[in-house]
């Protein structure tokens, strides 16, 4: 019988801590996977037990590597046969360039399984389904990219004035370290 599998992400140690990236994403893919498994609101299969085989999760991803290394990837592919069904919360929690997206969407068609995001909520079985993905995922890819680089700014910026943690050291007189010393 095929199984439904959920994936979630959290980017940041903050995110992974807390919780609450996480319990959002599992709201939103058992929210869909109750309405897979009973699409009319009739309970048809009431005594069938947990409808997920499982979640398959990464933490800090941010850190780990590419799209394929991360260990969540890993073992959610070890899992997954033909038939099957993968939800995902957002299409940015599975991957976050295009690249990656389309091979997973050609991994996805050569194996036989289904993808369902929970946002934008589109079906990948289709052409149309799979073209709309695409273009997501090069918005996706191009959002996180715009995040990068207005975190570089501030962090650039937040150098200027000589900020700790900004990864720019202003730089000290021979003069002004001597009197600093003195002081000290």
């Amino acid at each position: 019988m095929p199984k439904v599998c959920g994936y979630v992400r959290v980017s940041t140690v903050e995110q992974g801590k807390s919780g609450l990236g996480i319990e959002a994403q599992v709201k939103t893919i058992e929210k869909i996977g109750e309405k897979l498994r009973d699409p009319w609101g009739t309970a048809r299969y009431p005594d069938e037990g947990e409808w997920y085989e499982g979640f398959f999760m990464d933490h800090c991803s941010a850190y780990t590597g590419t799209f394929m290394n991360r260990s969540g990837v890993k073992a959610l592919l070890a899992q997954l046969e033909p038939g099957d069904t993968l939800i995902v919360s957002r299409l940015d929690r599975l991957c976050r360039n295009a690249s990656d997206f389309c091979k997973f969407i050609e991994l996805a068609r050569e194996n036989g399984w289904r993808l369902i995001f929970g946002e934008p909520n589109i079906d990948t079985t289709t052409s149309s389904g799979i073209a709309m993905m695409q273009f997501y995922s090069v918005i996706a890819e191009w959002e996180s990219r715009r995040k990068s680089e207005r975190i570089k700014a501030a962090l650039a910026a937040k150098g200027a004035y000589g900020a700790r943690g900004s990864g720019v050291e202003r730089a000290v007189s021979a003069d002004d370290a001597g009197a600093v010393a003195a002081v000290a």
